[in-house]
């Protein structure tokens, strides 16, 4: 009998050898199997009451922007000029009817209002495109944290806590410019570290132009996302960019082409549709309020009122104790900072990270 036992178990072992044959031979790789299984609860959790009204908190954002993708089904995307977003709402009485207005780039707005124009408005359509870009948004997070840090589990982590995230899963349920600004951020930093790794010592610019370009979208459709050229700027390897810029001087106008989109945009929105389509009613002294040079207003800062919306603001969104561990993590933050730090580019990153 015992011989008999060693006999199956012998035959057991060799079947199971057999079996990891079989998927090292198809590249087999069971870090997907996790990842998959992370987006598929992700989404799970995202798509729960993804057919409920536009009600409760953020419910005006909401209704703003599925609003603007609506009118761009039905009366196109030029109506009023190049991508002009029409809102439903109104803030004043001298503002235009048909509610053409400025604004950032209306990313989610045009997408949505594109799939309407394919699948007909509704609230599921609406959805399901924030979400895909939410979990677009979480595979780019696992590949970037891999990439920077060359650590499997700590990029699963990483993708885990950004998929069940309650906030996230939140706004991810909305119809909101952070999803696809979110994405294009994420995307793009990990571009950006490919570039440095694998292309920059071979002269080589098409990874630097991608994620210049994703980076530069995600800040027109959200100016806070601007944030993210911090980091960059902070890394980039000005010395040996430079050398290869005085030999050919094409990657540099390349960017550069790129990187205008953004000072453009603004330009087009504050100083075109801002003055002659949606304030073409306004008084002289309301078009005045609102020049360009009023984007920035530090004096509001002095401003008591200003303290207490952001009081309210933390404590809905953070709350007040999440705010006071946020606090001692910046004190630990800076501590670390400025001890030696042997890589330069973590400390360049970490100084960029406290800036932004």
């Amino acid at each position: 009998m015992p011989k008999k036992s060693e006999k199956n178990s012998s035959k057991t072992s060799e079947d199971v050898q057999l079996n990891f044959d079989f998927l090292k031979k198809f590249n087999f790789r069971y870090e997907y199997v996790f990842l998959l299984v992370f987006l598929i609860l992700g989404f799970s959790m995202r798509y729960y009451h993804i057919d409920y009204p536009v009600i409760g908190y953020h419910n005006w954002k909401v209704g703003h922007y599925i609003t603007e993708a609506r009118n761009f089904a039905e009366e196109g995307f030029f109506k009023y000029g190049f991508f002009v977003p029409m809102r439903d709402s109104m803030e004043g009485i001298d503002e235009q009817s048909d509610g053409a207005h400025n604004d950032t780039f209306p990313t989610i707005a045009i997408i949505v209002g594109f799939f309407f124009k394919i699948f007909g408005q509704s609230l599921v359509v609406a959805r399901t495109v924030n979400i895909l870009f939410s979990l677009g948004a979480v595979v780019f997070f696992y590949l970037l944290i891999k990439e920077l840090f060359n650590r499997e589990k700590l990029a699963l982590i990483c993708a885990f806590l950004a998929a069940i995230n309650p906030m996230y899963v939140f706004f991810s349920h909305n119809v909101d410019l952070i999803n696809p600004g979110l994405f294009f951020m994420l995307a793009g930093f990990y571009y950006y570290v490919k570039w440095l790794k694998e292309q920059l010592d071979k002269n080589k610019f098409g990874l630097l132009y991608l994620s210049t370009g994703l980076i530069i979208f995600a800040t027109i459709t959200k100016y806070t996302f601007a944030v993210a050229i911090f980091p960059l700027l902070l890394t980039f390897p000005y010395k040996k960019f430079l050398t290869i810029v005085k030999k050919n001087v094409k990657p540099l106008l390349i960017t550069g082409a790129i990187a205008s989109v953004f000072p453009l945009w603004v330009a087009y929105m504050e100083l075109y549709v801002k003055k002659f389509i949606f304030g073409q009613n306004f008084t002289q002294s309301r078009l005045a309020s609102l020049g360009l040079s009023k984007l920035i207003d530090f004096g509001i800062l002095l401003d008591k009122s200003f303290w207490q919306v952001i009081e309210s603001y933390v404590a809905d969104n953070y709350t007040i104790l999440g705010a006071i561990f946020m606090s001692f993590g910046l004190i630990a933050f800076c501590f670390f900072l400025f001890n030696k730090i042997k890589h330069k580019y973590v400390e360049l990153y970490r100084s960029a990270f406290l800036v932004g």
